[in-house]
């Protein structure tokens, strides 16, 4: 029997990383070790955090082969590779659309826990909005041991929601609600073709704006492991939704040949046009070009292109290597 469970244990270590088997059935590497070497027999506890991480047979996993098993696929237990606390960064949404915001700078903060119960992901987030909420709290989540540990630091948040995480083989997706608030926000972000921990990258949310008009509201959200070194400002320009690159040559030959006709002597408009129409005359063609601009670039849609997701990775990954 305890041959043929350590030949089993073995070729779902190599499937899963000895790591991550460790990890979902909570064992030390160096007990899973002694398992897998055969020096030391497997409590029933331990076969059972099987059954329910794989989706095992224990009586297959004892005398059958690992074949046979009707383990979770790939994907669904994957999701291990999600769990951990992340900080949040995303853009305060309280403005009313289409005001000046004088704050060019206005980052706000969450803390994001991803922990997988069975079947299930289950995602814990707190809005905190300052960056001191933050850091206390990804602190105090960082070194809890329990789910109703993580529950109790986020519900002791004041903008805290509950939710869950699934995913395909491209995308993951996390549905957040707060009873308190009658809210409910969407996540979607990249599942990277890896699978090793998943350290954090950029996603959109949808979610309801919280100032004087609660509108739905998309914009891009930041999550990782660690706080980014890098300044505020860097970041929050990062997050923005970038623009279309916009060619001003042939606006400004125009401009500069209106100019010319305006003041230069020898140009009929120079003595025929006093200077209040002549700015008239440049305003409107300035306001002429600035309207047709908005208008053929006006904001349609966010999208997470390969280049942004790779950008945010290079952030992140270089983030936590030093």
């Amino acid at each position: 029997m305890i041959s043929r469970f350590v030949e089993n244990l073995k070729l779902l270590t190599e499937k899963y990383t000895s790591k991550q088997v460790a990890h979902t059935t909570d064992v030390s590497l160096q007990t899973l070790n002694k398992y897998l070497t055969g020096t030391s027999e497997p409590p029933v506890k331990f076969l059972v955090k099987l059954k329910e991480a794989y989706n095992i047979n224990i009586e297959e996993m004892l005398f059958s082969d690992l074949s046979v098993f009707s383990v979770k696929d790939d994907i669904q237990t994957n999701l291990y590779r999600f769990e951990g606390n992340f900080v949040c960064y995303y853009y305060n949404n309280a403005p009313y659309l289409g005001s000046i915001n004088d704050d060019l700078n206005e980052m706000n903060y969450g803390v994001l826990s991803i922990k997988v119960i069975g079947d299930n992901c289950k995602v814990y987030c707190s809005f905190t909005k300052t960056k001191k909420v933050a850091q206390t709290t990804l602190e105090r989540l960082n070194s809890s041991t329990t789910i109703e540990e993580i529950e109790t630091i986020h519900k002791e948040t004041s903008n805290h929601y509950v939710g869950y995480l699934k995913c395909t083989a491209e995308n993951v997706f996390i549905e957040l609600s707060c009873k308190e608030k009658s809210d409910n926000a969407f996540i979607i972000f990249k599942n990277p073709p890896s699978k090793s921990e998943y350290m954090g990258g950029i996603a959109t949310i949808n979610s309801i704006s919280r100032g004087r008009e609660h509108n739905p509201c998309i914009q891009y959200f930041l999550i990782c492991k660690k706080f980014i070194s890098k300044p505020d400002g860097e970041i929050y320009n990062l997050l923005s939704l970038k623009g279309v690159d916009v060619n001003t040559s042939k606006v400004a030959v125009e401009l500069l040949n209106l100019i010319k006709s305006l003041y230069m002597k020898n140009d009929g408009l120079y003595s025929s046009l006093k200077e209040n129409q002549k700015i008239n005359l440049i305003e409107n063609m300035l306001k002429y070009h600035y309207d047709n601009l908005i208008e053929g670039n006006q904001f349609r849609y966010g999208k997470i292109s390969n280049r942004e997701d790779d950008e945010f990775y290079q952030l992140i990954k270089g983030e936590q290597n030093s």
